[in-house]
């Protein structure tokens, strides 16, 4: 049997691709005394640790995955509380520069972010699975709920996540709970 000759191709040169990196950004926010609008920058402390601000020109960053738990404890300004009881929840990027302490649920705001998740979380939800039938006023409740977002969201090193949280209807939120797990590609 013959061997065949194969003739290598001087010009061709052979290119690897860079492995991409990958981090997780981890961060909780505990708050025991939240206003009307409770707004939190999920990438302010890493943006902190890396000695990352404003003023270095480095190429944009990717969020992949976000993996969000939320935890609330409240009560109830009236004994009845209508069918809207319950706390917006919205995770979106926009610039960090900008002031966050506005309500995102107004119609005037609606498209200033670029949302990721928009979610009302209701009172009815806690109340479906409580051994407890009656609703009195001056009680506590708890809800909790996790939420995994996938994304390809890109941002400029200005821009950040955020999250906000509004109470509706008569619910008068005591503290809340929310911890993140943010995948992002870095350039």
């Amino acid at each position: 049997m013959r061997t065949r000759f194969v003739r290598s191709r001087p010009g061709r040169r052979i290119s690897s691709r860079r492995k991409p990196k990958f981090m997780w950004v981890r961060d909780t926010h505990h708050n025991v005394g939240p206003v009307a609008v409770n707004s939190d920058d999920w990438l302010f402390d890493w943006r902190t640790d890396m000695s990352l601000s404003a003023n270095f020109n480095l190429p944009d960053f990717t969020v992949y995955r976000t993996i969000m738990q939320v935890s609330l404890q409240y009560h109830l300004s009236a004994a009845a509380y209508p069918a809207d009881t319950g706390c917006w929840f919205a995770v979106y990027t926009d610039s960090s520069l900008q002031a966050q302490n506005v309500s995102v649920f107004t119609a005037t705001q609606m498209y200033a972010q670029k949302y990721m998740l928009w979610y009302k979380i209701y009172h009815s939800e806690g109340q479906m699975f409580s051994p407890f039938a009656a609703t009195v006023a001056a009680s506590t409740y708890s809800l909790y709920k996790s939420f995994d977002i996938k994304t390809r969201r890109k941002l400029q090193l200005t821009d950040s996540v955020f999250s906000t949280l509004q109470p509706t209807g008569n619910m008068v939120l005591d503290q809340y709970d929310v911890s993140v797990n943010c995948l992002i590609r870095l350039p």
